[in-house]
């Protein structure tokens, strides 16, 4: 919804789009639950990817740039890919 940018740079006028945009999905259940499921996806993916198992392992992993940034990356590819 912010094409990957963060929402701490935006101008109040693209925020405020971008929590409508967001809205609309939380309002469809199909939709949002679809969203869900891809981002669910995604981080026990690349969790699998890493290796990690352990509950405090994720923890700390999900916490990094590294992982943030790569979650990032996919999350835009995945809802800027033509469907």
């Amino acid at each position: 919804m912010t094409g990957g940018k963060s929402v701490f740079t935006m101008k109040k006028a693209k925020i405020a789009t971008v929590v409508d945009a967001f809205l609309i999905v939380c309002k469809n259940e199909d939709k949002l639950m679809d969203s869900v499921t891809a981002i669910v996806k995604i981080i026990e993916d690349r969790l699998a990817e890493m290796g990690v198992m352990r509950q405090e392992r994720i923890r700390d992993t999900i916490r990094s740039e590294t992982f943030s940034t790569i979650f990032r990356d996919q999350i835009v590819s995945l809802l800027t890919e033509p469907k």
